[in-house]
């Protein structure tokens, strides 16, 4: 009797198991298709032409702040390096 009622349980145990894997794997589907369509979207979006002057100028100024933060970075890592230098 006590078989039974433990190979019972086994099998849900495994049924259950196996739901959980059929989940996994639909939901990782769903998610790599996701990431296709947000990649897909990226490149449209970076494609398209800035259509008025103002998307010109807003591009320019990220642009600049971009150049801007690089530069800065650069100039950090420089002083770090040149402290870490000091400490050896």
């Amino acid at each position: 009797m006590k078989f039974n009622k433990s190979f019972g349980q086994n099998g849900q145990n495994l049924q259950t198991e196996s739901q959980a894997e059929k989940l996994a794997v639909i939901g990782e589907a769903i998610a790599k298709i996701g990431d296709a369509i947000a990649s897909i979207a990226s490149v449209l979006a970076l494609e398209e032409e800035p259509q008025e002057k103002g998307d010109n100028d807003e591009y320019r100024s990220m642009q600049q702040q971009i150049d801007h933060l690089t530069a800065e970075n650069e100039r950090l890592k420089i002083q770090l390096n040149n402290r870490r230098h000091h400490w050896l």
